[in-house]
């Protein structure tokens, strides 16, 4: 169990990184787009601890 919640976070990471790199693109076009963002930052923490909760629990 642990080796698949190792893969699991290491897919998170890679995810991460794409998905920050994609929005710095499309974000940070208009600087006002804050919520875009905030997004962005935020769902990858949700995933990572519904993740670990599962794994857990």
């Amino acid at each position: 169990m642990l080796g698949h919640t190792f893969l699991l976070f290491i897919l998170l990471i890679f995810w991460y990184v794409k998905s920050y790199l994609s929005q710095e693109v499309r974000c940070h076009k208009s600087r006002e787009n804050s919520l875009c963002t905030y997004y962005w930052n935020i769902s990858p923490m949700i995933v990572l601890f519904t993740v670990l909760y599962y794994n857990f629990s």
